[in-house]
């Protein structure tokens, strides 16, 4: 099972949390922003940071 991840709107500080299907763009629920979500896990940032070096 995999845990579900949030992130505060930077716009308004709002909970946003992205939806079932993965989609990296969402609206935020509060202020209507349209925002990009980083859904890569931290190991997938780690490795392709140290691609780039």
């Amino acid at each position: 099972m995999s845990e579900m991840k949030s992130w505060n709107c930077p716009h308004c500080g709002g909970t946003i949390v992205p939806d079932e299907n993965g989609k990296p763009l969402t609206k935020c629920p509060f202020c209507d922003s349209l925002l990009e979500l980083d859904t890569r896990s931290t190991e997938q940032k780690t490795y392709e940071a140290f691609k780039q070096v």
